[in-house]
């Protein structure tokens, strides 16, 4: 937010804001169902069933996704007209924002099961180093960034080549 701020202003930094509440309101639903299938996950890699575990993590990844899906659909096609009624104005860029965090969400809401796979096992210390120096980059390329590529807030939103 400082980021955004400095190089574009509060007009920018609210629209992230806005995509940021969007993205707060269709993850506490769509993660609800990954909760509710991360005990068996790790109940069936303890008791040995290999083949009860892999399924099971396809299986949630793929209903995750499309459970998400169905909320993020209808608001990735209409995204600004249900913007003009629920702000009237629209900031500038805040559009571009939430389609932004919705195809990301669509994204890492296939990895949940896959972390949880991860955690199961036990073997995280490379996944951890992998996963924490890639958001740690965020801090270098956010600050250089807008010099690159003619100060375009676009690609500022933090994660944005994280997850692309």
């Amino acid at each position: 937010n400082v980021m955004l701020n400095m190089f574009f202003g509060p007009v920018v930094n609210a629209s992230r804001a806005i995509a940021m509440q969007v993205q707060s309101a269709i993850l506490g639903f769509s993660s609800n169902f990954t909760l509710a299938v991360n005990p068996r996950i790790i109940q069936n890699y303890a008791q040995g069933k290999r083949n009860d575990f892999l399924n099971l993590i396809f299986f949630s990844s793929k209903f995750s996704y499309y459970l998400l899906f169905v909320f993020a659909f209808p608001i990735l096609i209409e995204t600004k007209y249900i913007l003009q009624i629920w702000l009237n104005q629209v900031p500038e860029y805040s559009v571009l924002f939430i389609r932004l965090i919705l195809i990301q969400l669509l994204i890492r809401i296939i990895q949940n099961p896959l972390h949880t796979a991860m955690h199961a096992t036990g073997r995280i210390k490379k996944y951890q180093l992998i996963d924490g120096t890639l958001l740690l980059l965020n801090i270098p390329i956010s600050v250089f960034q807008p010099f690159d590529l003619n100060q375009s807030a676009l690609f500022q939103h933090p994660g944005f080549l994280q997850e692309f």
